[in-house]
């Protein structure tokens, strides 16, 4: 089966805490196990591949301040 071309998109959804929790505790249990796992933003699901880590051309965590507002970022980056 050939795979299917994915066009260019940015999807953000905004989340209440406990669903923020939720999502970085699956990542990372399918991350640490090499599972495939699903994320869902703005109703669209997504495969996450098993083995990404090992596919991964960038990790990166950022921090940043920008007039008082503090933001903290992780990359995850694979073709």
């Amino acid at each position: 089966m050939a795979q299917q071309s994915v066009q260019d998109m940015e999807l953000k959804q905004y989340l209440k805490p406990d669903q923020f929790l939720t999502i970085l505790r699956q990542t990372v249990n399918a991350l640490e196990n090499n599972r495939e796992f699903q994320v869902t933003v703005n109703d669209r699901q997504f495969t996450i591949p098993a083995g990404v880590l090992q596919k991964a051309r960038k990790l990166r965590v950022e921090y940043e301040v920008d007039e008082g507002e503090h933001e903290l970022e992780f990359t995850l980056k694979w073709c």
